[in-house]
């Protein structure tokens, strides 16, 4: 349960109305509407009765208020008392590992230089988890693989990533050669899928591996090949090991809720995805 949703509950109870609550909270209403209507879900109990179009809290939702209220109130003050001064602004970050190890890193440090005012936290995921906290109002902006085409989430490009085979495909000392992948969860092994699709048939076994250094050491051996972001290759000591100069574009995007138009985002976005020189 998400102190968001909480506070949006209360919000609707104290003003009345979705139209004030979405205006008290900075969003549109209907996510007012959507945040309600899960925690009905999560308490499998109705807050409200909808009466010709009004909304009359139920006397479980009333009491409910009363509870979470004391809750929602300390998460404000916690908020205050550690906020270092006012008009500090808090952007939280998804990224994949590409972005969030080899293409945000000097951006965000830049960023942060010239815009003291907003601290920038980072979290990593995969593709999926990212735009679920997207959509869940976890994070302020992600930079995933897109582009991500929703009536609720704006994308821009950012930068292009790169795939490279890593190892010899030609290989005949396992039969069949494994193919490394991260798994299901990651975008990539879906790329990496599609190129299997052109290869022969069972000479390759998609094989999962969740660690780009289990990988490189792998193929050193002579024992797999794989696709490893090109921005990885230096540090996993990998350059030389690319044969069959296959390289797949893999276009990574920053994108956000269309309903947060709040400045810190513009700024963020601005200055990051349209920055190809630092």
């Amino acid at each position: 349960m998400r102190i968001k949703a909480l506070e949006a509950f209360c919000k609707l109870v104290e003003l009345g109305g979705i139209a004030p609550a979405a205006e008290a909270m900075y969003c549109v209403p209907s996510n007012i509407t959507k945040m309600v209507k899960d925690l009905e879900r999560d308490l499998s109990e109705p807050l409200f009765n909808r009466i010709r179009g009004r909304l009359i809290i139920t006397p479980f939702g009333r009491q409910y208020y009363h509870d979470v209220l004391q809750l929602v109130t300390l998460n404000t003050s916690l908020t205050s008392k550690y906020r270092q001064k006012e008009g500090i602004y808090t952007l939280t970050i998804g990224a994949i590992d590409v972005a969030a190890d080899h293409w945000l890193p000097e951006r965000m440090a830049a960023f942060t230089e010239k815009n003291p005012d907003i601290r920038l936290h980072l979290i990593r995921g995969y593709s999926h988890e990212l735009e679920a906290a997207l959509y869940n109002h976890d994070v302020d902006v992600i930079f995933s693989d897109g582009p991500i085409v929703t009536p609720e989430i704006v994308s821009t490009p950012a930068f292009t990533e790169h795939l490279v085979l890593t190892g010899d495909p030609r290989d005949t000392a396992m039969d069949p050669l494994p193919l490394y992948s991260f798994g299901e969860k990651c975008f990539y092994q879906k790329v990496t899928k599609n190129w299997l699709t052109t290869q022969p048939i069972n000479k390759f076994q998609l094989t999962d591996m969740e660690s780009y250094p289990a990988m490189a050491a792998l193929i050193r051996r002579g024992t797999g090949v794989a696709f490893i972001p090109e921005c990885m290759l230096e540090s996993l000591n990998c350059t030389s090991l690319v044969t069959a100069g296959i390289k797949i574009p893999c276009q990574v995007y920053g994108a956000w809720s269309k309903d947060n138009q709040h400045t810190a985002i513009k700024l963020l976005i601005n200055a990051i995805c349209q920055t190809s020189e630092l």
